[in-house]
């Protein structure tokens, strides 16, 4: 496995494992699923982010080499991992995590959030763009990844 795979295989990892966690928690607290507060966002952004950073790496797997893809999944896992870490943050605090900003803090952390998931999305929209490239696959599994990375990025 190329270095770049194993970036964003070890960052979705993480993530599952985040979403796995705080279901056990959700079992065990017990709460609501619904509302601005609620443990389905450390578990759905866990589960969800995981889930798209594998993929990423078996698609990364699959372009061409280039001097930027160990940095570009670098990028892109610490700014997910950071992004879903403050979603979780905010949970554990008792605090919305989006379009809150009731305090500086959670106007900050919303401003962090903001800012890594534009970051997140321009490595997904790079990503896109590479993958109409040569890709080491048959031709309906590029269909498949082109038209999958499309519609992640939209």
């Amino acid at each position: 496995m190329r270095t770049d795979q194993t970036i964003l295989t070890v960052t979705g990892f993480l993530l599952l494992v985040g979403g796995v966690f705080h279901v056990g928690v959700w079992l065990h607290l017990g709460g609501p699923l619904e509302g601005p507060i609620s443990w389905r966002k450390p578990i759905l952004f866990c589960l969800a982010s995981g889930v798209t950073s594998i993929s990423l790496a078996w698609l990364a797997g699959k372009l061409q080499v280039t001097r930027w893809n160990n940095g570009l999944a670098l990028i892109f896992g610490l700014a997910l991992l950071t992004e879903v870490g403050l979603i979780c943050l905010q949970q554990w605090r008792g605090a919305p995590s989006h379009f809150n900003r009731s305090t500086s803090f959670d106007t900050n952390v919303l401003a962090w959030i903001k800012g890594l998931v534009l970051v997140v999305t321009l490595v997904i929209a790079v990503m896109t763009v590479r993958s109409f490239g040569t890709l080491q696959v048959t031709r309906d599994v590029a269909l498949a990844a082109r038209s999958g990375m499309v519609l992640l990025l939209i």
